[in-house]
């Protein structure tokens, strides 16, 4: 969201660190996050961590979480995720969270090529892939209007205009970096210098996203790698002023080199005023380093590769410098504390993760009844018939974050269906394999008896812990405190028929005595979107008329009605409108 406005800038130091919370400064850009890139410049730098997978990671290294998040939208599922639509989702309500914490919200694309269909591997046979390579033929027709691998690159950015279009409707501004690294030509779209080169698609991009696709949340990055050829590449590969709103390096000491004053005076002059960053690093820029170049408004350690380049003690020093912003100084949100602290996990109102569903399991959403202990909005758990044969119907919750099992005795939920409902439980890691950190319990025969009356369902972690126990005596680098995804199995291998399980409230418990008060679910939404029976449906206070458009993720519009829809089993998105109120929601139907 564009915002006008005044920074205001003061320091405070707390243990160890110094704070810069906003004051005083005209702002002049029409986006918050990039006046606040140019108001720190020069003063402070960001510290920042690409993927999700090792946020948590490094909060427990440093004592604070990275002031920058970075994530991607991928030529392929990550993360466990089974779909693009999956995983991009997963990204999206990450990114929103993120940024209510305060975080610099980043994006970036590794896309897969127009002359082939996503997903897609990083390098295929026959030179396919994110790293395969476009013939010149293919590239003048790329970046031709109207031709068929133009129209593929434009419907390829269709796929993730949903999701950015969500982070835009949010408020959530991206630093976004397509196309990135240009001047290195092992990616499908790099290596093309002049003006009909990689520049020309950046300036494609823009054009489409922005203008065509009306975007206004993204702030351009133009980025480039530290190759010898660096001081020519920043005119041969450059989109125009008007094209990018700062400038990136990314430092992987390509010409033998690290953080040089040379590499970082040919940014700087390039950038002739605009914001500028380390776009990507293995090893961090120490201490010294931002001292004595310290325009660098962040960096960004690049994944794995953080910790597989710096030792924690060299992390800790570069975070806890002086100069150096994590996230809980930077005052741009509320900031956020220790995972393990976290104990609600879904009630499917204002805490409400992403979850995906396997075999025939359906879920869908419902009001909850007045006179029961679950409130607002509730999950609908449509359990298909003979589920004898496996027990691959399932329900998965992703936590935001990481958690380590031992430190709960369990999980709960409030549940209600019409009979006796068993459960299984697993607990997973999405950055490893489920043979390696899967652990899980199918003996101990948890069950709702409520026969059509609320009931609390305890899932005991004994036989987790116990498997937990075992996974990492034969696994010794099995790290127990990455576990990110709660699976639940309800009436595995029972030959029985289709059934409605409705549950509410996921949270873990570090006790069963615990009084821990559950957060309170939204009430006051003037409009509500759920799915039931392959309908989206709408409510709203007072009975008002709630007019329902339907788009696919492309942004074509599938149907339109007043507070019922019938669609097909997809993935969409849904504007949703009262003469007082305007909702929109990505939202699944399966």
């Amino acid at each position: 969201m564009k915002k006008i406005g005044a920074l205001f800038i003061s320091f405070f130091v707390g243990i160890g660190f110094s704070t810069i919370v906003a004051q005083s400064v005209p702002t002049t850009t029409g986006f918050e996050t990039l006046d606040y890139l140019y108001e720190i410049s020069g003063k402070k730098t960001l510290a920042g961590q690409q993927s999700r997978k090792y946020w948590d990671k490094m909060q427990r290294i440093v004592g604070d979480y990275p002031a920058l998040w970075g994530e991607d939208m991928l030529y392929l599922p990550s993360n466990g995720t089974g779909s693009m639509a999956q995983w991009r989702a997963l990204v999206t309500h990450n990114a929103k969270l993120r940024r209510a914490e305060g975080a610099v919200i980043s994006m970036m694309f590794h896309a897969c090529p127009p002359t082939e269909p996503e997903p897609c591997d990083w390098w295929g046979n026959e030179d396919r892939g994110v790293l395969g390579t476009l013939s010149d033929q293919q590239w003048l027709e790329l970046i031709t209007e109207g031709t068929m691998l133009n129209k593929n690159w434009k419907a390829r950015l269709d796929a993730i205009y949903p999701y950015l279009k969500e982070l835009d409707d949010a408020g959530v501004e991206l630093l976004f970096r397509p196309l990135h690294e240009m001047n290195q030509g092992a990616f499908w779209w790099g290596g093309r210098p002049g003006p009909n080169g990689t520049r020309r698609l950046f300036q494609i991009t823009r054009d489409y996203l922005d203008k065509e696709k009306g975007l206004t949340n993204l702030i351009w990055v133009w980025n480039m790698q530290d190759f010898p050829s660096l001081a020519t590449d920043l005119t041969d590969y450059d989109p125009g002023s008007d094209y990018w709103d700062m400038l990136t390096l990314d430092v992987y000491w390509s010409d033998g080199t690290g953080y040089t004053a040379a590499k970082y005076n040919s940014i700087k002059n390039k950038a002739a005023g605009k914001p500028i960053a380390i776009g990507e690093c293995g090893v961090l820029p120490s201490v010294a380093t931002l001292a004595s170049q310290p325009d660098w408004t962040f960096f960004m350690g690049w994944s794995s590769l953080t910790q597989e380049k710096n030792s924690d003690t060299s992390i800790r020093n570069i975070y806890n410098s002086s100069n150096v912003l994590t996230l809980n100084q930077t005052g741009r949100g509320d900031g956020k504390t220790d995972n393990q602290n976290q104990l609600l996990v879904c009630n499917f109102d204002d805490v409400f993760p992403f979850i995906s569903t396997g075999g025939g399991l359906r879920m869908e959403y419902a009001e909850a009844p007045d006179d029961s202990p679950a409130s607002g909005q509730t999950g609908l758990v449509r359990v298909p018939d003979n589920n004898g044969s496996s027990g691959s119907n399932f329900f998965a919750i992703w936590i935001d974050g990481f958690i380590d099992p031992r430190n709960y005795v369990g999980l709960s939920f409030f549940a209600q269906a019409s009979s006796t409902v068993p459960f299984a439980a697993k607990l997973e890691q999405s950055v490893a394999s489920n043979s390696i950190a899967q652990i899980q319990d199918w003996a101990s025969n948890f069950r709702y008896t409520g026969n059509g009356d609320w009931q609390e369902v305890r899932i005991s972690f004994d036989r987790i812990l116990e498997d937990l126990a075992t996974k990492s005596a034969a696994n010794p680098n099995l790290d127990p405190t990455d576990y990110d995804r709660i699976v639940l199995v309800p009436a595995p291998y029972q030959n029985r028929p289709a059934f409605t399980l409705t549950i509410d409230n996921i949270r873990l418990r570090t006790s069963w005595e615990d009084d821990t008060e559950i957060r309170p679910t939204k009430t006051s939404d003037a409009i509500r979107l759920f799915v039931a029976n392959g309908s989206i449906l709408a409510t709203a206070e007072a009975g008002s008329p709630v007019s329902l458009k339907v788009y696919s993720l492309s942004g074509q519009e599938i149907a339109a009605g007043v507070n019922r829809v019938s669609v097909a089993n997809g993935i969409y998105i849904v504007k949703a409108a009262t003469e007082k109120e305007n909702r929109v929601r990505k939202i699944i139907v399966q």
